[in-house]
């Protein structure tokens, strides 16, 4: 019998050789381990600055505050060339945001045992109104700031604000000293800033017959505010604390030290 041959097997393809990988190059920016642009510091200057930066500590729109247990960015404000503030606008924020933080606010004076909340307008109102029923309690006190018609007789007390140039007074009405008369009251606000504000607060309250036991706010604003309530340092509470800010070369904000004024 004739054998017949095996078939020959298929010779094997050729490899294609894959494509080399690209050189590293320097040019254009690089990233650091969380993704944000970089640059080379042998590239000599540049004008790119890192945007609300918490690790380098340069802001240019926003600055992250912690106000209780609750996480918000603030924007900021320039009032001159060399100071910004970062803005809280009451009125802006979710209205849960602002009944968490006057929950907040009322397991911490609820110690002072308030009889009745004080709130300072114009942005105080929603926070002193959340921080009354928070306590239990069914009406308020407001420090009005306009001069509307049934505050004509009212009790005035002048103010200062970092915030406005204009001349400012607190006015309460009268048919509203019964509510704090001979009674503790908690002066409320959205931020204690250079102090002017609650200290005034503090006066007119006294003047209509109230006992101020305690102070609370949403922020302070570095600590001027000391120098000007200092019988209430003690007895002031806040939900968390932010800084001023000062120019840095090539643009931005960083924070520092609170400027001295009213």
């Amino acid at each position: 019998m004739t054998e017949t041959p095996a078939p020959e097997s298929p010779a094997p393809k050729a490899s294609t050789p894959e494509p080399p990988m690209p050189a590293a190059t320097t040019d254009g920016p690089t990233t650091d381990p969380i993704g944000r642009p970089t640059t080379d510091p042998t590239d000599g200057p540049t004008t790119d600055r890192p945007v609300d930066d918490p690790i380098t500590g340069v802001y240019t729109d926003t600055y992250p505050a912690q106000v209780g247990s609750q996480a918000i960015d603030l924007p900021l404000l320039a009032l001159n060339d060399s100071l910004a503030i970062s803005l809280l606008i009451t009125v802006d924020v979710p209205l849960s945001f602002i009944e968490q933080a006057g929950v907040e606010l009322a397991e911490q004076l609820a110690p002072f045992e308030p009889d009745v909340v004080a709130a300072a307008a114009t942005l105080g109102i929603p926070v002193g109104w959340a921080t009354a029923r928070a306590l239990g309690h069914d009406e308020m006190v407001v420090l009005h700031k306009t001069p509307k018609t049934h505050l004509a007789d009212g009790l005035v007390e002048p103010l200062s604000s970092i915030t406005t140039e204009a001349e400012q007074a607190f006015r309460l009405d009268r048919k509203m000293l019964h509510r704090i008369e001979d009674r503790n009251v908690v002066l409320i606000d959205d931020v204690f800033s250079t102090g002017g504000t609650a200290a005034a607060g503090v006066r007119l309250l006294q003047r209509g017959g109230g006992r101020v036991v305690a102070l609370g706010a949403l922020l302070t604003e570095g600590d001027l505010w000391k120098a000007k309530l200092p019988d209430h340092v003690d007895s002031t509470v806040a939900l968390g604390t932010v800084p001023v800010f000062e120019p840095v070369d090539g643009g931005g904000w960083t924070p520092t030290a609170a400027p001295d004024g009213a």
